[in-house]
Formats: structure tokens, sequence, C-alpha cells
């Protein structure tokens, strides 16, 4: 006790009884410079792992708990002698007890332990560790001890996340993919929360998914209309990570129906599923996840330009035919800079069908359809927003496309600029093919040179829109850029709950685990007394 080892009793899996595990808590220059390295907790608890059964599960959650202190901890340990002679540490450790057929409660420690070795501290586990431990944790994925396979997503999906070295890893292993893959169709949310989680973080850092991956899509679509909101939400992330890819993946997404969902989403109704429960759920309209909010919509709809902008319009027709209502209904998002995308997009379908002749596009049809959903009075009413650009774009597609003022616009154009010589009010203003249309391929141009005030919208929609966290709670925040008067979109941690898996970083309330929790109110109590967990 007096090298602030504290002594707790804690409750393990499958048994009744409690046992007494010796938890490293040292944290003072009296405690061997205050690292496992020094010879204290560390070390005895390493050395436990080749111990009776009872004794490896404890001397897992306890290195667990220092693993989850400090990367500097986290990196002792695993270079640590763990006693055996050999100059082993804890990685040959953790692959011998993996190997030796371990029990179900054992199984659950190591891999709360390994999700605390790789979530996303700085720095990261280096490269050769994971490439180490890689095919045994993998080779674990097909394990029929349900509890410990969501532990191993969320440790897998630290792994590779902001990676594609360590992404490549992970594919490598073809069986364990094949696994991720089946639990997308599985019914438990535990499940399927870490494994879209995983399949965003290996996507995100991915250029191109390989074949296999396109298969998710069906899985996407449906998840999409699932009655849990965080579990969409996860999905339309997962949808906006590959959604940044080539054309191919896009069309298997369309395909699958995930631009129908969106739709669907964005004119605030839940997707329509196959499953008897989320279809009676939606139709009746109640319950925790029936609704829609707002940051759903928002997430939906960023998805929709990369569809559009830089495509040379190969999927102008299926977003008129699949998502012009959920199109329009964005002009509703609170985000001016959803609004000013939303108009931007507009235009580029009225200018495709107007005047690219594409024979899949009907100018008049879909004028036609744009009336029929009031679109006109939205895009109207966008004219009574105080913003110089929503002003500009909306009016230019009533002029251009609606009212036939085309003319008199352009004229009115032409004298703004001579009155008005700004770059960015002479770029929103003009109208012509040199604004629009980037030679043959008819991609949408916004660069500094032609239009300052959109570039940065059009910078800011092609970046993958991917933030970490543990409890779905990726947020997308509105911050100041340098030296720049607008607001740019920004993916920040926001993770402050429970649902963090109990293994995520500072910036909330999941930055400790469980153990580390109930050791610093050790600490912060009687020293040398002895908490009861029951």
């Amino acid at each position: 006790m007096d090298m602030g080892n504290q002594c707790q009793y804690l409750p393990f899996p499958d048994h009744d009884r409690i046992y007494r595990a010796c938890v490293y808590t040292c944290s003072s220059d009296a405690c061997n410079a205050g690292s496992p390295s020094g010879g204290g907790g560390g070390f005895t608890t390493l050395q436990l792992l080749t111990s009776l059964t009872l004794l490896r599960e404890q001397a897992c959650w306890a290195l667990a708990n220092v693993a989850g202190e400090s990367p500097a901890w986290r990196d002792q340990l695993i270079l640590a002698d763990d006693g055996s002679g050999s100059g082993g540490g804890l990685l040959p450790a953790l692959i011998s007890l993996w190997e030796s057929d371990p029990g179900n409660g054992l199984l659950d420690a190591s891999s709360l332990l390994l999700v605390n070795l790789f979530r996303d501290r700085r720095p990261r586990l280096k490269f050769e560790y994971a490439q180490l431990l890689m095919p045994h944790v993998t080779r674990l994925l097909s394990h029929p001890y349900d509890s410990v396979v969501p532990n191993l997503l969320w440790a897998l999906s630290y792994a590779v996340e902001g990676s594609e070295p360590r992404a490549r890893l992970l594919l490598r292993e073809t069986d364990a993919v094949d696994c991720v893959l089946g639990f997308l169709e599985s019914s438990d949310d535990s499940l399927l929360m870490p494994t879209l989680r995983l399949l965003c973080c290996a996507a995100a850092c991915l250029q191109v998914l390989p074949a296999k991956l396109l298969t998710v899509f069906p899985a996407v679509r449906r998840l999409l209309g699932h009655r849990d909101a965080k579990l969409r939400r996860q999905a339309l992330l997962l949808l906006g990570c590959t959604a940044c890819g080539p054309d191919a993946q896009l069309e298997a997404a369309a395909q699958a129906g995930c631009l129908t969902a969106l739709n669907e989403i964005l004119a605030g109704r839940r997707p329509q599923t196959d499953d008897p429960e989320d279809a009676a759920e939606a139709s009746g309209g109640g319950g925790s996840g029936a609704g829609i909010s707002d940051l759903e919509r928002r997430e939906a709809f960023w998805i929709i330009p990369d569809f559009m902008l830089s495509r040379a319009h190969k999927f102008s027709k299926r977003i008129t035919e699949e998502c012009l209502e959920g199109l329009l209904a964005s002009l509703s998002l609170p985000e001016l800079e959803a609004t000013r995308c939303a108009l931007l997009c507009l235009r580029h379908l009225l200018f495709a069908a107007k005047y690219k002749n594409r024979p899949d596009l009907n100018f008049e049809l879909l004028k036609t359809s744009i009336e029929k959903l009031d679109g006109l009075k939205k895009i109207e009413a966008m004219q009574k927003i105080e913003d110089k650009e929503v002003i500009k774009l909306s009016d230019q597609i009533l002029n251009q496309y609606f009212w036939g003022n085309e003319k008199k616009y352009l004229e009115e154009s032409s004298q703004s600029q001579e009155t008005s010589p700004s770059p960015v009010a002479a770029a929103d203003i003009e109208v012509g093919d040199d604004l629009l249309d980037d030679g043959d391929d008819g991609e949408v141009v916004c660069g500094p040179d032609k239009d300052g005030a959109l570039s940065s919208l059009i910078a800011v929609v092609g970046t993958t829109r991917f933030c970490s966290s543990m409890d779905m709670g990726n947020q997308c925040q509105y911050l100041p850029f340098p030296d720049h008067d607008r607001i740019y979109r920004a993916c920040v941690y926001t993770c402050s709950s429970d649902a963090c898996n109990a293994g995520s970083p500072s910036g909330g309330g999941g930055g400790f685990t469980t153990l580390q929790l109930l050791t610093s109110l050790t600490l912060w109590l009687l020293a040398g007394s002895r908490l009861r967990l029951l």
C-alpha cells in the first residue's frame, strides 16, 4: 500500500464471487517514477498473464487500466519483460494467451485490453505492433462467444483509423473481412455499431474501396431506415465516406437505393425497411428513434453534392428522379452553407437539363417537377434570407430558368459588374458556361479565380466528412478558419457519454475506463481503505 498499489474488489463476469484485483495506481515519485517501467505493478501484473486462469483475468483488467492511462505507460508495458527470460513482453504474452484456448472471461478482459492499446491516443501504437497483432485479433472475430466480438471490432476500428497502411492490414485478412461484412446483417445493435465504425474508418482512409467492400451498400441502405437514430447516423457517415470516391462507388450506392433513402431523410421521413419491427414503428410515427433530426438531415445533405459536383452530370438523372424532393427540402436546413450548396446543386441540375442537351434530362419536365414539389416557392423564399450569396443564387435560378428573364438578368448582371467591381459579386452573378462548365466534361468549377466565395464551399464539399467518436456522436460544427471571414465545416470529437465504450479520448465524460474511474475514487478516498464494489 505504501507504493500506491491499491487492491480493489471487483466483480468478474460469470462468477458470483468478488475477486481481489491488484491495480497499478502509483502516481508519485515514491512509486518508482510513477510508471510500470520502474518495477511497480506493471511488471508484476504482466507476469500474471501466465498464471492461473482467474489471475490472468485479473491481470488483463489491471493491464487494460495501465495501458489506458497514457501512451507512455502503454508503450512501456509493451516493452516490459514478462519475467520468462526470453525477452518477451505484453504482445507475445497476449498472443500466447489467445493460443491457449482461453475461457470467455479471459477473452473479455483481453479484448478490453486491446481497446486501450489501439484507441486513438497520440502517439499511436506503432505500426509494427499493429502488424503483429492484426492476424491474431481478426481470427478471434469468428469466436462463438458473442460479448467479445464487439470489443474486438472497437479495437480494430481504432487500429485502422486514419491510416491506409493499417487499413490494408485488415483487408489482407479475407476471412475477417467476410466476418465483418456478415455482422452488418445482425439484429444486435451492440454489434452493428462497432461494425459500422470499423468500416467507416477503413473507407475514410482508402481512396478506392476494394470490390468486396462495394457489397456493403444494400446493408447501408437498410440501416438508413433503422429505428435507432445513432445507427442511422453511423450508416450516413459510412455512405459519406464512400461517396467521396470514384464513380463506381456512387453507382453501387445508387443501385442499392441509397439515394432514395437520402431523399426520405432529407424530407424528414424515416426510410422504409423490410424489418417488420422497423416498419411498424415508422408507420406508427412513435418510438424513441422514429423522428428524423436536423442533424441527420444535415449529414444526409452533404452526401448529395458528392453525387453532383465534378461528376460530369453522370448522376444528374438519378438525382432528378430519386432525390429532387429531398434536395428542395434541404433549403430549409438551418445552416447557410447548406442553403448555398443546395441552391448551387439546383442550378447545376437546371443548367445540365437546359444547356447540355442530354437525352436523359428534360428541362421542361424538370421545371414541372420542381413546381409540383413547391420548389419554386421555396426558392423564392430564399430571397428573404439576409445573405448576399443566397439571394444572388436564388435570383439567378429564378430569372434564368423560371421567369424567362435571362436576357434582362444578364444585362443587369453586366451593369452590376460595372458599378460594383467586387470579384465575389461579379462571379456570383455570372451565368455563362465559363462558370458552370469545365470544357467538354461539364463539371462544376468554382475555383478561386472565378468564384472566391463559393470556392470554399466546393472545397469543403469535396472532403471526407468523418469524425472519430465511439458513441456515434459524430458532430460536424461550423468553425472559423484563419484568415477567412467565412466559417467552415469541421468534424470534431464530441463523445461525452457512457456509450463512449469506456475507452475514448478525453474531451467529455468518456476519457476514463471504468477501472480507471474506480482506481481514482480509491485514491481520492481514505488512503489504505478498501473499496468493496458490489
